[in-house]
């Protein structure tokens, strides 16, 4: 921990300025939440209205106390507060925490004074938290500086929200899921702190076990990802509401209506490994099993082997398996004869193992033994079920699965104990032994998928694998044509010209089809006579949509062919451009057309030291003018490395095609993995794209043709 945050979560001693003698006013909630917490540092209550407060001196102006004072809590109205950080300035003060409200919040005003006052804490190196938040609690240094209702119980989560409220009510349900904080921290305004810094301290802090954060934005996103996907040693959770979109991005390209701002999200958190909550229950849910996590290993796969009492039970887990991604173990014949030879007739050895009503503890350990001589990628996870029917013996069965859990450390242990009152004592044991538990089948898939998500993601992660791929981030802005490209930016999107455009893919090594731009018939023809047959459209500078307006002509074969097609599109665009200027092609023979887009996240210095946003989203699938409604496409933040785009690739509909079905050749794969690669290289390149669609890419047996490169720039 830097010695800033130091002064943030355990200062030795703290002023607030705005305590009171009211009970009810916040400041007065502060002061007594710090007194009450135990907190062992200097208190300095400030207001010019009283002596004493709550026993302590009290202090008419910061400026007034003759010691040091590393943390100042501001609990006055927003007019006032930048005289008081003035003052903080003068008495040297390393950490500020501004409760107030009435800042960025409330309108450009608000936001005007916040910038003033964090730019006067940045000048003088002092810490700024908020403003507009509800404090911050460091339970193992006492410390709770916050107006909360509630002491947070000390464990190994740290938290940080950007809403005050949702501290509140994580706190309120945190006995229920069992949860322990390192640290909780409330964000506001992030004028100061954000989110980043906050995870770049616990990320070195050997007390912080789970990271955890409640989020509404992410300002520098593409720093944030690339902070966690090189350190990948914590279990980072994140609950990000208001991911829906109502409407598409004003470009008018496809990767607009296909990329969206949930879709940014997903892909970010997936490159780096982040376990994404879309409720306050599976936030709660995620932070209960993680922090508690004590087996020696995650789960090596996706499958899962259910030991039940209850038929019913194991067909709902098997509903509830599925739905979250996860499949039902085929045990060998082997295993299932011992099965059959050790249980009642009647049960089921077939997964579900469905041991019967009247399940002993015992029974459920014979059930459970076969699966023991299994590796553990041939059981998976090994799920127990429990339904609390008038012979279980919770609590017995609760014992026996511990016992085995110690025996056989290899495998990976859950269970569910379907009920409340009956079973509570059987879950109290499991979880005094740090057994993932539940009370709730569906509660168990989720958890089991997000567990098997955050194993996926280490088993595929190196050093050299994050050294690679984030080594790409050295080429930003490099591109040759850096000037020609400048030259076309503005406040709004605009469409690069097609000879541009044409520059940029081949300085990527993009494979074109032979093209010329024509502004005579007479340059057409001589074009079109060596490559016959041949395309002839609209640049997309003039017109971006072509098939829309029927301003694209295929397969023409002869010159009387060629004639008639280009007087009719002089004819569509002399409304549109001032020079006659036509795109012509050869045309390239195609199997399947592939479609690879860009969106960006932020603007053109997202991937600077201090860069807003999440950068460029590549998306990539089957392609043609039903890309938008197929939905057959992968997506990967740049930047990926080859690896993962090839992977990507392979769970699309149109990556299966291209591997080659029911007998049929494979198609160039590398081929359009290396074209994938190229429009990555050209957002680095050109950080200035703000979207690009590549579509289509013509794919054949032979080779692949990039006939279509629509690229936007914006600042």
């Amino acid at each position: 921990m830097t010695q800033n945050l130091t002064a943030v979560f355990s200062p030795q001693s703290i002023a607030i300025v705005g305590a009171s003698t009211d009970s009810h006013k916040v400041g007065r909630v502060i002061l007594d939440n710090l007194i009450n917490s135990g907190y062992s540092g200097k208190i300095y209550p400030v207001n010019p209205k009283s002596e004493c407060l709550a026993g302590l001196l009290c202090y008419q102006r910061l400026t007034d106390i003759n010691a040091p004072v590393e943390h100042v809590t501001i609990c006055v109205p927003a007019d006032k507060v930048l005289d008081i950080v003035k003052d903080c300035v003068t008495i040297h003060a390393q950490a500020i925490t501004i409760i107030s409200a009435g800042f960025g919040e409330t309108g450009p005003e608000g936001k005007a004074l916040e910038q003033k006052i964090a730019q006067l804490c940045q000048d003088n190196h002092i810490t700024l938290i908020g403003p507009n938040v509800i404090g911050i609690i460091h339970p193992r240094s006492h410390f709770n500086n916050s107006w909360m209702q509630t002491q947070p119980t000390p464990g190994h989560i740290a938290f940080v929200s950007q809403s005050g409220a949702l501290c509140c009510s994580l706190l309120d349900l945190a006995s229920q899921y069992g949860l322990g904080f390192s640290h909780f921290c409330s964000l506001g305004n992030k004028a100061g702190l954000n989110e980043l810094d906050f995870v770049k301290a616990w990320l070195e802090d050997d007390d912080v076990h789970v990271i955890a954060a409640y989020l509404e934005d992410i300002k520098q996103g593409s720093a944030f990802i690339k902070l966690i996907s090189e350190h990948p040693s914590k279990p980072v959770i994140i609950f990000h509401p208001g991911q829906s979109e109502a409407a598409a991005n004003a470009i008018g390209s496809h990767t607009g209506s296909l990329a969206t701002q949930a879709q940014f999200l997903t892909s970010a958190f997936a490159q780096a490994g982040i376990i994404q909550a879309h409720t306050l229950h599976q936030f709660c849910l995620y932070l209960s099993i993680f922090s508690q996590l004590n087996q020696p290993t995650l789960p090596q796969n996706n499958q899962v082997t259910v030991i039940t009492n209850a038929g019913g039970a194991g067909i709902i887990a098997a509903d509830s398996l599925a739905a979250h991604q996860l499949k039902l173990t085929s045990l060998p014949k082997e295993t299932t004869t011992l099965l059959r030879q050790t249980l009642p007739p009647a049960a089921s050895v077939n997964n579900p193992i469905d041991i019967l009503g009247d399940a002993s503890a015992e029974r459920y350990l014979q059930a459970a033994t076969p699966l023991a001589a299994l590796a553990p990628t041939q059981v998976g996870i090994l799920l127990f079920l429990l339904t609390p029917q008038y012979v279980t013996n919770p609590l017995a069965t609760a014992q026996a699965i511990v016992d085995f859990a110690h025996q056989h450390p290899q495998h990976f242990i859950m269970t569910a104990f379907i009920g409340q009152d009956s079973v509570n004592p059987a879950l109290t044991l499991l979880k005094k032994h740090h057994l993932p538990t539940f009370t709730d089948v569906e509660d168990a898939a989720l958890a089991a998928q997000a567990l098997v998500s955050c194993s996926k993601h280490l088993s595929t992660l190196s050093p050299e694998r994050v050294k690679e791929t984030y080594h790409l981030l050295s080429t930003v802005g490099q591109g040759q044509y850096q000037p020609q490209v400048q030259a076309f930016i503005s406040d709004k999107p605009q469409v690069l010209p097609e000879n541009l455009s044409q520059q940029l893919a081949q300085e990527v090594k993009l494979p074109l089809p032979a093209s010329q731009l024509v502004t005579s018939l007479e340059q057409a023809l001589a074009f079109a006579h060596k490559h016959f047959p041949v395309v002839l459209k609209v640049p997309n500078n003039v017109l971006a949509h072509k098939s829309d307006a029927q301003a694209i002509f295929t397969d023409i074969t002869t010159p009387e062919q060629l004639t008639a097609h280009y007087h009719e599109l002089l004819t569509k665009i002399n409304s549109q451009s001032s020079t006659p200027i036509l795109l012509i092609q050869e045309q390239v023979a195609a199997d399947l057309e592939f479609f690879i887009g860009v969106k960006r996240h932020g603007d053109s210095h997202v991937y600077d030291l201090n860069g807003r946003g999440f950068g460029h989203l590549l998306t990539f699938g089957q392609g043609g003018i039903y890309t938008e409604f197929s939905r057959d496409h992968a997506f990967a933040l740049v930047p990926q490395n080859r690896q993962a785009l090839q992977e990507s690739l392979k769970h699309t509909q149109i990556g299966r095609i291209l591997q080659g079905q029911r007998g049929q050749r494979r198609f160039p794969i590398d081929s359009i993995v290396d074209a994938i690669v190229s429009i990555q290289k050209l957002c680095l390149l050109y950080p200035q794209i703000v979207s690009l669609d590549l579509n289509p890419l013509l794919i054949n047996h032979q080779q692949i043709a990039a006939v279509d490169l629509k690229i936007y720039l914006e600042k």
